[in-house]
């Protein structure tokens, strides 16, 4: 099935809080789309990284699953650029990227 590029339908949500010197700290929704192959053959898959960029990003791979990796990716690489830029849960507990975690 070919899903169009022009809805944006979530298939995963990460709910963060973001402190980013600011006077209230802000929630963030990260949002993934559902893979679509393009008209070129290119699979791609939207991004939703609200800080990072205003409009959804269409990463592109060889196939579905390579491109809904190398989207997870990007958004541990923005949550991992963020400068002055704090995640939190909900609950309070600070953000740990992947690779943070996997060492």
């Amino acid at each position: 099935m070919i899903v169009s590029k022009l809805r944006f339908q979530a298939v995963m949500i990460r709910r963060l809080v973001m402190h980013d010197g600011a006077k209230q700290p802000r929630e963030m929704l990260i949002k993934v789309g559902v893979p679509y192959e393009a008209d070129d053959g290119e699979w791609r898959t939207p991004v939703s990284v609200p800080w990072h960029v205003s409009h959804p990003v269409h990463i592109g791979g060889i196939d579905a699953i390579h491109s809904m990796q190398l989207a997870l990716e990007f958004i541990e690489r923005a949550l991992g650029n963020g400068g002055k830029r704090r995640f939190f849960y909900s609950d309070g507990q600070p953000y740990i990227r992947y690779k943070e975690a996997a060492l």
